[in-house]
């Protein structure tokens, strides 16, 4: 009966969803998933942070307030080098970005925005889902490990290494507060100061 279960648990969550590793036991994957599948009704969310993100050449640290409303977002965060502020703000197809000097950019993903606006990438599209603790749904190629309490420990994805070494419970909740995620270009550190699960984009 367990297995019966467990196989029709793998089949109702789609051809993509696999066991997080090797050693994972069926009742340790069973929690990942309904922790997943609670985390996945989480839509209206406000996320306040310190980032630091470091290049090849150089390194700068920020502020970055991030509002998230089902699958629209405003992204604000304050420039790298110099005054003013850039806001980011997502919908789907259509993604703009304010700069510091009120001049406005747009494009049809924020990757390529920020590349045109900042110089780098930032994993945008998966950061979204990395900063609540779960895998980016529209790239099915991961790996990923558990943490004793069946939580997103570390996770590779879409060319970028995740790790998650801290965790808040806020309002049922269990949300990343650290976080470090790297590539061949950059490596970006996260410390999250709040989380506010009441906010709306306005």
């Amino acid at each position: 009966m367990r297995k019966l279960f467990l196989l029709a648990l793998l089949f109702v969550s789609g051809c993509t969803t696999f066991p997080p590793s090797p050693t994972t036991s069926p009742s340790e994957f069973v929690r990942w998933e309904a922790h997943k599948a609670h985390l996945s009704t989480l839509n209206h969310w406000q996320m306040d942070s310190r980032i630091f993100i470091q290049t090849k050449k150089e390194g700068f640290s920020s502020s970055v307030q991030w509002l998230q409303h089902d699958e629209s977002y405003q992204l604000r965060f304050s420039a790298p080098f110099g005054p003013g502020q850039y806001l980011l703000s997502g919908q789907p197809e259509k993604v703009s970005i304010l700069l510091p000097d009120n001049s406005e950019q747009t494009a049809k993903d924020p990757e390529s925005l920020m590349q045109k606006s900042l110089g780098f990438k930032l994993p945008v599209s998966g950061l979204g889902y990395w900063l609540k603790g779960l895998p980016y749904p529209d790239d099915p190629k991961r790996d990923l490990i558990l943490d004793s309490n069946e939580r997103l420990s570390k996770l590779e994805q879409a060319g970028w290494e995740i790790s998650i070494s801290k965790y808040v419970h806020k309002n049922g909740y269990y949300l990343p507060t650290k976080l470090v995620m790297k590539n061949k270009h950059l490596k970006i550190k996260m410390a999250v100061k709040q989380w506010d699960l009441s906010a709306l984009v306005k």
